[in-house]
């Protein structure tokens, strides 16, 4: 069962739903029958980090899943004797956990800073964190890829400093 917790201003009502060893704290924005995108946060970021991705996607037609990964917000482990793991394996099957309790069979997958494997990179000008050429690492993508570095004094948090760059990787990813 999802039930409705608090509520922020461009995310919308806070839910919870149990979805695999967690109970997941999670928004949800969009036509509930969009294409679905998933946002997902890296440390030490939040679901806040997408407050005005979320809308630009939503007012692109597609149903947002902003959850708060294990250890952070209102997401829980259902039980205490549950082992601790922030590997990516572990928060790859909580997102998988997720998708099958709220009943996404297919959803885009985004993620700042990034904690998984993109075909879509992109990289503040100004983030102070020497990084591999991304040329040194094109060519470990199975599929398409593309690298962008957004100009403007942008820095690690790209959702919400260049919100717009965001949200167009993610429409120009969407093969629909």
């Amino acid at each position: 069962m999802v039930e409705a917790t608090n509520h922020h201003p461009t995310l919308g009502p806070l839910r919870q739903v149990d979805a695999g060893l967690l109970n997941v704290g999670y928004a949800e924005v969009g036509p509930g029958d969009g294409r679905v995108a998933v946002l997902l946060h890296g440390w030490p970021y939040d679901i806040h980090s997408y407050g005005e991705v979320a809308p630009l996607l939503a007012a692109a037609g597609y149903r947002v899943v902003v959850p708060y990964l294990r250890g952070v917000g209102t997401t829980r482990f259902l039980s205490d004797a549950t082992f601790r793991n922030g590997e990516q394996a572990a928060l790859a099957l909580d997102v998988i956990a997720l998708l099958d309790a709220l009943g996404i069979e297919r959803a885009i997958l985004a993620e700042a800073p990034v904690i998984s494997v993109p075909t879509i990179t992109l990289e503040g000008d100004a983030n102070g964190v020497p990084h591999p050429d991304p040329s040194s690492y094109a060519q470990k993508f199975s599929g398409p890829s593309s690298h962008r570095t957004i100009q403007g004094g942008i820095g690690h948090n790209l959702p919400q400093q260049a919100p717009e760059a965001f949200a167009n990787a993610i429409l120009e990813v969407d093969p629909s």
